[in-house]
């Protein structure tokens, strides 16, 4: 089960769908998550996550990931030490991970492209970044990739990244409202809301529209 705040977050609030997007962007995003659906392997980033400390860079894979979100174990030091610094349990991480939320590729492509987006995505992308080339075109692809069946979730969103992003140091979440303590600025707790912010934002849009 996932805390209330974060429940509250997410609730359903508003149950009818989103009409009227152009064609166009109909069209585009169906063609962009068509063409890479089929070559995640050669898009996605086999380590979503490098951590530096100091003037080391240690690694999470998604393979290490998966496995904890699978059963709960990890060998992964760097893993451990962002599970311990998260804010969360190790049941709330696992289930805020793997969460999943209704969300278009039209729509997060739409809600992306606005101006008012990039401001978000750049306050996002501060501390948790790639090595190379724009974070908020980096992290905006791999949104929109990982909505090509309809919904997201964090795990998705790490699946789809381009390639290694890198945590160097507090990681802004997009719910600080909605979190205390160390889940304010550790990088799981940054993915665990990602998802929701998102379902939420585009709701919000859709309401205001």
């Amino acid at each position: 089960m996932l805390p209330t705040r974060l429940t509250w977050l997410v609730a359903e609030t508003w149950r009818g769908q989103l009409g009227g997007l152009a064609l166009t962007i109909l069209v585009g995003v169906g063609a962009c998550t068509a063409g890479m659906a089929g070559s995640s392997a050669v898009w996605a980033a086999e380590v979503p996550i490098l951590w530096r400390e100091g003037p080391r860079l240690r690694s999470i894979t998604l393979e290490q990931v998966r496995t904890f979100i699978s059963n709960g174990t990890s060998s992964n030091a760097a893993l451990e030490k962002a599970i311990r610094r998260s804010g969360w349990s190790r049941d709330e991480l696992r289930a805020g991970l793997s969460r999943r939320y209704d969300l278009s590729a039209a729509t997060a492509w739409a809600l992306l492209s606005q101006p008012a987006a990039e401001t978000w995505l750049t306050g996002l992308t501060r501390h948790y970044r790639p090595a190379h080339g724009d974070p908020v075109s980096a992290l905006r692809a791999a949104v929109v990739l990982a909505t090509a069946d309809g919904d997201i979730s964090a795990l998705e969103i790490m699946e789809q990244l381009p390639s290694s992003f890198v945590a160097d140091g507090p990681t802004r979440i997009c719910a600080p409202d909605w979190a205390m303590g160390e889940q304010l600025d550790s990088l799981l707790s940054w993915y665990v809301f990602l998802p929701a912010c998102l379902q939420r934002r585009a709701r919000i849009e859709a309401l205001s529209g």
